[in-house]
Order: C-alpha cells, then structure tokens, then sequence
C-alpha cells in the first residue's frame, strides 16, 4: 500500500476515511475488494498507534465491522447465498459521498445566514377598547336598514341618466362636523338620526365614515344598551365629542363609486 501522510484528525469520522482509501484504490463502492481495503485501514490505525496518536473509538468499531465482513466473506458460506455482507457498508458510504458533497453548499449558506436573527411573529392581541363588548356587525346591520331607505336625490338621479355631469363629492370631514354638531345638541341618539335628510347614497356613506372615525377616536361611542336582536336600532352616546374642533382634518372624500 501506497503511504498515507493524512491524520486522523483531518478526517471527518471513520466513513470519511474508508471513502479516501477506496477513492485512492479507484474501486467502487459497490463492489469494495474489502480484503484490500481492510487490510489498509487496520494498517493505517497501527500507523496512527505508532505515532502516538489518539483513535477515537468510532474509527476502531469500524475496524471490527470490516473485519467480519472480510471474514464472513472468506468462509464458505451456505449453498443458498444470503445477502452481500457489504451491502450496509456501501449504503451507508453512498449515503456519506452525497452528504461530504452538499457539505460546501450549506457551509457557503451558513456563512451568509448565520449571522441573521429571525423575528418572531407578533400576535397581536385585538383592541376592545373602542367597542368594548360590542358586534361590529350591529353597524353594519344598522347601515343596511339605512342604504335601503335612501331614495335618489336630484343629482343622483340626473347623473345616472347622463353620466356627463360629475357625480357628487361629499368630504367626509364636513359629516364629521355635521355628527359633532348633532352630538353637541343631544347625547345619545339613534343611529338613523344621523342620516336624516341624506339625499344621496354618496352622502349616507360619507356619513357612515364619519361616524367610524369618531367612534375609533373615542369621541362618540356604542351605549351597552344597545340591543339589535330585535331589530332596535342602534343608540351612539357622546364620549369626548366637544374636543373636536371645527374642521376635523381627514383628508378622504368619498364620491359614490
């Protein structure tokens, strides 16, 4: 056998070293001559021996499986040939060959993925405090009881027969004004109080907006005593409504569409 200069420890574990020999003997794994490689590999751990080397115990336990493997291969065995004895040890240096070769290429994503931090997911709690104890779906409810009574106004119906004429802008800012200026009056009211005299639907979903706005700012609010399963309506009572001043800034408009 040619000499090996390699160390024990520039080798991986027992299989990386069965691999270099079987590579440097240019045989295939399938069909190891294993009374060669066996011999080399006990030769080389006597050489490790006698250079004062440590063996870890890996590397010795292999060496017992080579030689039961050469040593079942060189016994007569029975007429009816059982399984090659090599077989595990092939799979399992097959297995290592794929496992050394993808080694660079996650060794390459370490170096640029190591260094990152993943953040965890935040669960984000939902906030009761603007409708404590309350269905949004009583809003809703209310708003479609409300569409459903809303009768086309004179432009309205105008800008559906000719589409020339510009459909209605309605800031949601100046309903904004208009539900403060109610609330200013009276502190509770119903919900349909607020679209009295709506003439468009533009103008009943600029109102429905605004109400939104003012309940997420905690200006206005949902009386506890609202209750829809009846199909009451639904009473909004003033919060903080006099701090808002004249002009609310809300920079959306809504057009119908």
């Amino acid at each position: 056998m040619e000499s090996l200069t390699y160390r024990i420890d520039q080798f991986e574990g027992p299989l990386d070293l069965l691999l270099t020999l079987i590579i440097k003997n240019k045989v295939s794994i399938e069909d190891i001559p294993i009374a060669m490689i066996c011999d080399q590999y006990l030769d080389y751990l006597e050489h490790c021996k006698e250079m004062d080397m440590e063996i870890a115990s890996e590397f010795l336990v292999l060496a017992s499986e080579l030689v039961l493997i050469k040593t079942r291969m060189l016994l007569p065995g029975p007429e009816e040939e059982e399984e090659d004895p090599r077989a595990a040890l092939a799979a399992a240096l097959i297995e290592y060959q794929r496992i050394k070769a993808a080694a660079p290429v996650f060794s390459e994503y370490y170096g640029v993925y190591s260094g990152r931090f993943v953040k965890d997911t935040d669960e984000i709690p939902p906030d009761n405090s603007v409708l404590p104890n309350q269905s949004v779906d009583k809003l809703f409810a209310a708003m479609k009881r409300v569409l459903a009574n809303v009768k086309p106004g004179e432009n309205e119906g105008r800008t559906a027969i000719n589409p020339i004429i510009k459909k209605q802008i309605v800031p949601v800012a100046l309903k904004i004004d208009h539900v403060k200026n109610a609330f200013l009056k009276k502190n509770r009211l119903r919900f349909t109080e607020l679209f009295y005299g709506a003439e468009s639907k533009s103008e009943v979903i600029a109102t429905f907006i605004a109400i939104l706005e003012l309940i997420k700012i905690g200006s206005i609010g949902i009386s506890e005593e609202t209750d829809t399963s009846n199909g009451e309506d639904v009473i909004l009572e003033a919060k903080n409504i006099e701090e808002i001043g004249d002009g609310y800034s809300y920079g959306d408009e809504y057009d119908g569409k």
